[in-house]
C-alpha cells in the first residue's frame, strides 16, 4: 500500500470511530433520558442540553470532513470497507449479548479481505 493510500485508510479509520463513537455516545445518553420522554419531540429537547450528546453528536460531524478526507487520498472501494470496521464499535455495548456481536465478528473476514484486496488493486 503506498502512502496515499495510507494516508486515505487512516483518515477513513478516524472517521469510522468518530462516527459509531459519536452513535454509541448518543444512544448511552438518550437511553439515561426519562422513559416518558421515548418517541417525543421532548426527547430531542432534553437531548440538546446534555453535555454528553452535544459532544458526541459533534464528534460524529467530525467524522465527516475525515472521510471526504479519505476520498480525496484513496479510492471508495477502499474508504467504505474501512469505515464498516466502525461496526467494531458501533456494536462494543451489545457485546455482553452473543447475538448482537456474532454477525459483525462473522464480517470482519470479508470487510478486511475487501479492504486488503482494494488497496492491492489500486496500487497496481
Amino acid at each position: 500500500m503506498d502512502g496515499e493510500l495510507a494516508l486515505g485508510f487512516a483518515l477513513a479509520l478516524a472517521a469510522a470511530c468518530c462516527y459509531e463513537t459519536g452513535y454509541a455516545l448518543q444512544a448511552v445518553e438518550a437511553r439515561r433520558a426519562p422513559s416518558e420522554r421515548a418517541l417525543r419531540p421532548s426527547l430531542v429537547a432534553h437531548l440538546v442540553r446534555r453535555p454528553v450528546w452535544v459532544g458526541a453528536t459533534a464528534l460524529s460531524l467530525v467524522g465527516w470532513p475525515l472521510q471526504i478526507a479519505a476520498l480525496t487520498e484513496a479510492p471508495l472501494t477502499l474508504v467504505q470497507p474501512t469505515l464498516a470496521l466502525g461496526l467494531l464499535l458501533h456494536d462494543a455495548d451489545h457485546y455482553s449479548q452473543p447475538h448482537c456481536w456474532r454477525g459483525t465478528v462473522a464480517a470482519l473476514p470479508a470487510i478486511l479481505e475487501t479492504i486488503e484486496t482494494a488497496g492491492l488493486a489500486t496500487a497496481s
